[in-house]
């Protein structure tokens, strides 16, 4: 699986075609842009482009999210702001929620 760098279709293979003056090109059978070999989300099977995803090869921006916002949810159950603050503090000024 391939996703596109400029659109972001996913699909199977690439399309090939010959400029005229003579040059074999490939690119998204969409828009004939850019494009990587796509990498399976662990959590959600989707397929999604980790050049371009905020938390690069780990999984997709969207589970991405959705774990930030349950990890944050759970914290705020068990720890005040004062216990979070020396728990930063621990981890070298590093904002863990």
């Amino acid at each position: 699986m391939y996703v596109c760098s400029d659109c972001g279709a996913v699909f199977d293979e690439p399309q090939s075609w010959v400029e005229p003056h003579g040059e074999k090109m490939s690119g998204c059978p969409l828009c004939a842009g850019n494009y990587v070999e796509a990498q399976r989300c662990e959590l959600c099977d989707s397929e999604y482009d980790p050049d371009t995803a905020e938390h690069g090869r780990l999984c997709c921006d969207n589970c991405a999210e959705d774990l930030t916002e349950r990890f944050k949810e759970v914290i705020h159950e068990h720890f005040t702001d004062y216990e979070l603050s020396i728990i930063n503090e621990i981890y070298d000024g590093r904002n863990i929620e």
